[in-house]
């Protein structure tokens, strides 16, 4: 009876174990729900985008998805995923409503197909205007070397920028640089005083923006001052009247010195005594300037010293240094400079000038001076020897006018040896016998000829 009850229990168990498992099925999953983005939702980025949903096995499988998406039915797979989310790798068109489903797989192999559901990309947005110009619009004394344009620029969709640059002199300036990625760009070698007009494109992929025309103007042309002047010297004419000077006037002469820029110049003088000349002009470099000027009142009959200047000024206002000075002494004498000039032993020199006695006059002085050994003579209007000098370097001759010998004298040098050139000065002065008003003028500079 045991054996008999025992085996029927086991044909029981065996019976039930088979039947459960003839009877148990797979469940397959369930649809797919709460897609992002929404059904129907729009303005959705483009770039970059992850499609997301729920799904769920009663089973609790492992369950893998397939994505399809497109325009239009019927939609191409997309990608599969065992995630409950994928991410887009490749941009989507602006503007565009697109179309997805999902396919859920469990790992029994049944699967559940969800609803298709859409979204609609975001329209393209232009970029925004450039903004914030460097130089700043209408600056001034800008450099003309160097000179790095910059702005600053975004897009409402975050899309990248390129820039095209118009640049140059014109208001409707022309392109000079296309799709470059920085939002600066460099200029050089520009012109002085200059205004120059400029603008940016902005672009992304599909659209632009046209910026505002700004505007800057470079640096005026530095300027340099005038060179120093050359010492001025003082002038007259040995015809006005009757071979002698005007000594009322001091007669100045300078010569305008050289300009860097080559501008034109103003010059005045200063007189030594306080007083300086107004600006005269204007002179173009190298031109001989000339001005007149009275001494009053000389402190004494041996003279007054004056050291005088020239100074340049160009028409930008820069000033040179004043010249070196220039000594003269004005006082109750005349003084002439006979002109230097050269003698040999076989060419003597002959130098005629016209002296006329005024009653302020009782006396001559004649100065002679040689850079070597020389014979000198001095000769009255009838070619009487008056006073001689022989073998020598250096000689002062004092003579006692005598009436009758108006008209004119000559100076006579001769070199007393070998053949080579040699310079001589030769300087002669009237001594007033008495003060004479405020008249009388004496010049210290040697003048000095070319060689004959």
């Amino acid at each position: 009876m045991y054996k008999k009850t025992t085996i029927l229990f086991g044909s029981l168990v065996v019976f039930f174990v088979i039947f459960s498992s003839c009877s148990k099925s797979n469940h397959p999953p369930s649809k797919p729900t709460n897609p992002y983005p929404a059904d129907g939702a729009e303005n959705i980025t483009n770039t970059g985008l992850t499609l997301a949903w729920d799904a769920d096995d009663p089973d609790n499988d492992i369950l893998h998805y397939k994505i399809y998406m497109g325009k239009s039915a019927p939609f191409p797979l997309l990608g599969e995923t065992d995630n409950e989310s994928y991410t887009i790798r490749d941009s989507l068109d602006r503007g565009t409503t697109y179309y997805w489903k999902v396919v859920v797989f469990d790992e029994k192999g049944d699967s559940a197909i969800g609803d298709i559901w859409s979204f609609t990309t975001q329209e393209n947005h232009p970029p925004n205007s450039p903004t914030n110009p460097s130089p700043t619009n209408g600056a001034t004394g800008i450099s003309i070397q160097n000179i790095t344009l910059s702005w600053s620029c975004s897009d409402p969709d975050g899309d990248a920028l390129r820039y095209d640059v118009y640049f140059g002199t014109s208001t409707n300036p022309p392109r000079t640089a296309q799709d470059i990625t920085s939002s600066s760009y460099t200029v050089n070698n520009l012109n002085y005083s200059t205004t120059y007009y400029w603008k940016i494109v902005a672009k992304d992929n599909e659209t632009s923006t046209s910026g505002p025309i700004w505007s800057f103007t470079t640096q005026s042309q530095p300027n340099s001052p005038p060179n120093t002047p050359d010492s001025v010297y003082t002038v007259w004419n040995w015809y006005y009247p009757y071979g002698y000077y005007d000594w009322d006037t001091v007669r100045i002469k300078g010569v305008a010195p050289e300009d860097p820029d080559g501008d034109l110049m103003y010059l005045r003088f200063d007189l030594g005594n306080g007083d300086t000349s107004s600006w005269i002009g204007p002179y173009e470099s190298g031109d001989s300037v000339y001005y007149n000027y009275l001494y009053s009142n000389p402190s004494s009959d041996t003279g007054q010293w004056y050291q005088i200047r020239m100074q340049a000024r160009d028409i930008n206002n820069n000033l040179s240094e004043w010249s070196p000075p220039r000594t003269i002494a004005v006082g109750r004498y005349e003084y002439f400079s006979v002109y230097d000039t050269f003698v040999n032993s076989s060419n003597p020199y002959n130098k005629s000038f016209s002296m006329t006695k005024f009653s302020e006059f009782n006396s001559i002085n004649i100065v002679v001076t040689s850079g070597t050994s020389v014979n000198a003579y001095l000769y009255d209007p009838w070619w009487s020897e008056v006073c001689s000098a022989t073998n020598t370097f250096d000689t002062t001759w004092d003579y006692v006018w005598t009436d009758g010998r108006n008209g004119f004298w000559e100076i006579s040098v001769q070199k007393t040896s070998g053949s080579s050139y040699v310079d001589v000065f030769v300087h002669l002065h009237r001594w007033p016998s008495s003060l004479y008003g405020t008249k009388g003028i004496k010049f210290y500079k040697k003048e000095k000829m070319l060689k004959k």
